[in-house]
């Protein structure tokens, strides 16, 4: 067991590159039926084979996704390699032992809760780690991948640890770990579509999910072309029925006729600006420019928010600014000052309305963008337009920013839309423009005092705006005024 097998594989650009890189950290990353898994586990076997001794490990988040899915396409491999009768099945250890000594534990990474977080994998020294659908570990267990890292010790043999992850959304651990510019020093983004495996597949089931996800589909560009971004998990508050590329995404401009507004979302973990504008001759609304921080602390976001503005603003001639209410108080988070506090020392004084967070205002505003997403402003020209350098407006417009699954029936249905820590902020950075600067009005709904005790829990929950700035305001005596109509 000194040499490759020789088998038929048509493999693609990015599957042969995965396959012959030795680089330490490789992500590759694409569409469902992209034959990402399948390179993968072929490698591991070529090593297993070529490298005597050499210690590997393949896994998933869960053991069910190891028992079900990862070893059966790992002995499937092994059979078409023509090694699988000489492999021996270690259940003590969970390992595929190889004839020349080199080693395959198949594991799942996700710990019981009585475990030890990094149990699965502790004490194992490894040269090659594969973990399929690495987007399964959520983000509060990114520090399972870093520990992963660790077990990269074998002597004498390279090393490097491989993830085959179908494309998660922005904001997910595997975005700051790989980037898309491989800008990351030993680390490899490859980019994979159903069309690089056209070869390996029946053209029927190509044009089957095409015609699931036809041009236009929220979903298309990660299903089929394997980009990053939309993950659509549960019911949009907008969605392709209200808002859609080829009709609202355009290049428009900054109109000097008309003010600039900008509008803040507070938080350390994802501050958040938007710009836009309400054209006053068409009542067109305009978003042109948005910026989200990323594990920032207000005063280090700012700076660089405000640089991003002047890449297609430097100078507007009139500018309003607002901002999420809970900014205006003191914060628990060790700051100096309050959010609008830091904004004042960079040259921003925003105005805001008490009421900005609370639920009857919100959902209004929803059904006015709404409304104002299908109307046209002139024949061809919608009175919504997004341009394309606001990638996370667009994607939440089109279905990442979605409802809660709790419904609250009152006189109608009043929907609260998730807290999902990444989409919400800039669309509340909308919200906040619309209900500060729009031309919306508030719907009238029924008294919020007839709601069960359990509905008025949970519109207690949902009204506070899940952002640290916010706990230090609703401390406060007004916040308690403001709530007690709820009790």
């Amino acid at each position: 067991m000194t040499a490759r097998p020789e088998i038929e594989i048509r493999w693609n650009i990015p599957q042969s590159l995965a396959i012959q890189s030795r680089t330490r950290y490789v992500d590759l990353e694409g569409a469902i039926r992209s034959g990402k898994s399948t390179p993968a586990v072929v490698k591991v076997q070529y090593r297993c084979i070529e490298e005597p001794g050499v210690h590997t490990m393949i896994s998933r988040w869960t053991d069910d996704g190891v028992s079900m899915q990862l070893k059966p396409l790992f002995m499937e491999w092994a059979e078409r390699i023509g090694v699988a009768r000489l492999l021996h099945w270690n259940g003590g250890e969970s390992c595929f032992e190889w004839p020349n000594g080199s080693k395959t534990w198949a594991r799942g990474l996700k710990a019981s809760e009585l475990a030890s977080r990094y149990a699965k994998f502790s004490g194992l020294t490894l040269s090659h780690i594969f973990v399929d659908q690495a987007e399964e570990i959520p983000n509060s267990h990114a520090d399972v991948f870093a520990a992963l890292k660790g077990r990269l010790s074998q002597q004498g043999y390279y090393h490097q640890l491989m993830v085959a992850p179908n494309p998660p959304a922005y904001g997910h651990w595997l975005c700051t770990e790989f980037p898309e510019d491989n800008s990351k020093s030993d680390h490899l983004y490859l980019h994979t579509s159903i069309y690089d495996n056209a070869d390996n597949l029946p053209a029927h089931s190509i044009r089957a999910l095409e015609e699931n996800y036809p041009e236009g589909h929220p979903l298309r560009r990660r299903f089929l072309e394997g980009h990053r971004g939309l993950n659509v998990e549960g019911d949009p508050v907008y969605g392709p029925s209200v808002f859609s590329r080829a009709t609202h995404v355009r290049e428009v401009e900054y109109d000097p006729t008309a003010p600039l507004l900008e509008a803040w979302d507070f938080g350390h973990r994802r501050p958040a600006v938007l710009w836009s504008q309400f054209i006053p001759r068409t009542g067109q609304w305009r978003v042109l420019g948005e910026c989200m921080g990323d594990n920032q602390f207000l005063e280090d976001f700012a700076p660089l928010a405000l640089m991003v503005l002047g890449e297609f603003c430097e100078q507007p001639m009139a500018l309003s600014v607002c901002c999420d209410p809970a900014g205006s108080s003191r914060s628990n988070q060790g700051l100096k000052g309050s959010a609008t506090d830091i904004l004042s020392a960079h040259g921003r004084h925003p105005t805001y309305q008490d009421n900005s967070n609370d639920l009857k205002v919100r959902y209004g505003i929803i059904q006015h963008v709404a409304s104002a997403c299908l109307r046209q402003v002139e024949p061809g020209i919608p009175a919504v337009v997004v341009h394309p350098r606001c990638k996370t407006v667009v994607e939440a417009l089109e279905g990442g920013y979605v409802w809660d699954d709790r419904v609250l029936r009152m006189a109608g249905n009043l929907r609260v839309p998730r807290k999902d820590g990444y989409y919400d902020h800039l669309m509340n950075c909308a919200e906040y423009t619309w209900h500060n600067y729009g031309p919306s009005r508030q719907s009238k709904l029924h008294d919020l005092r007839a709601v069960s005790a359990l509905q008025r829990q949970i519109l207690r929950q949902a009204q506070m705006d899940h952002d640290e700035f916010d706990v230090g305001r609703r401390r406060t005596g007004r916040a308690r005024g403001r709530q007690a109509v709820w009790r």
